[in-house]
């Protein structure tokens, strides 16, 4: 009997280690998506194409295409910590 419990616990203890384990690399991950698309806006700031100008024609197609994509990655990210 007492090796019975002892098996259920560990096994459950194992199943919690596991569990930890993804919930880390999911934060990583997210945090690792939140930098790139920071850096990405950094980058288009500083090549002088702020975000709020995405509707000036003067931005390239190249920069709004990026800019699009940054925002779905963004609310992607806002819904999925929500």
């Amino acid at each position: 009997m007492p090796e019975n419990i002892e098996k259920h616990f560990l096994k459950e203890v194992r199943k919690l280690k596991q569990k930890n384990r993804n919930r880390m690399v999911q934060r990583v991950g997210v945090l690792l998506l939140l930098v790139g698309i920071v850096s990405g806006f950094a980058y288009l700031f500083f090549q002088g194409n702020p975000i709020w100008k995405i509707g000036n024609s003067a931005i390239s197609t190249t920069s709004l295409v990026f800019s699009i994509l940054g925002l779905i990655l963004f609310l992607n990210i806002i819904i999925y910590i929500i």
